[in-house]
């Protein structure tokens, strides 16, 4: 397993020696007199392995993070994007600490990503995100639901699911792609038993952001709504399969 520029088992013995060093006093022991200790490392990547080679932990610059890997199995590297990726005793990345960030048009498009994966799978059961894009912010805590029995990866390749993503590519603008992704694809994944979006809690938007709590059934279809809105107005809304709301409760009183 390489290690990039050259970093290799010395300096992994200069970190162990640096976290021993400060994790000693709490965990009741000793500390090794001959341990090396140096001020300050410039690196471009490091790798903590275990003893038999995996990964536990990696830490890159934007050109140096590992794609993602599981079964032995590694996607394409992560160019751009600079962080620390978690893997587990089976050798399988389980979540990271993500913060890419670049300039677009004078303004600015970038932010921070703590992922949490559900074991052999690909995406993250919980989320926690900050990102900013020219004048829009989002800052927003999300948990999906994984199947135990399917794995997520596979789910563009069911021929059900691949059809309703070709209509999506030829929709003729962003609204009709909009509506096919949300209310015919990731139904689809929860119908078919792939994963569901259930919970998002954040706020968003330009200078003027909306608060809200949605919770989603299992096909990731938003049913219970608390929204505070950009204009300060708060609400409760239930929704039914489609979208429409039911019932609802608060927002602005028109005067008499």
């Amino acid at each position: 397993m390489r290690v990039g520029y050259v970093v290799g088992v010395g300096l992994v013995g200069v970190m162990g020696g640096l976290v021993g060093a400060a994790l000693a006093p709490q965990l009741g022991i000793g500390v090794n007199p001959e341990a090396e200790v140096v001020e300050e490392l410039n690196v471009k990547r490091i790798n903590i392995v275990e003893d038999n080679g995996n990964r536990a932990l990696v830490l890159a610059n934007s050109m140096k993070l590992p794609g993602s890997r599981i079964d032995g199995q590694e996607s394409g590297p992560r160019t751009g994007v600079p962080g620390i990726i978690f893997y587990n005793n089976l050798g399988d990345e389980i979540g990271g600490l993500i913060y890419p960030a670049r300039t677009v048009e004078g303004t600015y498009d970038g932010g921070v990503q703590l992922s949490m994966d559900q074991i052999k799978q690909t995406g993250q059961a919980i989320a926690l995100r900050h990102w900013r894009s020219g004048g829009y912010v989002r800052s927003v805590l999300e948990i999906t639901d994984y199947s135990t029995e399917k794995f997520a990866g596979d789910a563009d390749s069911d021929p059900d699911v691949a059809a309703v993503l070709a209509r999506m590519d030829a929709a003729v603008d962003d609204e009709e792609a909009d509506r096919i992704y949300f209310y015919e694809y990731l139904p689809m994944l929860g119908e078919k038993g792939y994963l569901a979006h259930r919970i998002f809690l954040g706020s968003e938007g330009a200078e003027d952001r909306r608060a809200m709590l949605e919770i989603k059934d299992s096909g990731s279809r938003p049913r219970i709504r608390l929204i505070v809105d950009e204009q300060d107005d708060a609400r409760i809304e239930l929704l039914d399969q489609d979208g429409n709301v039911v019932e609802s409760l608060g927002g602005r009183v028109e005067p008499a």
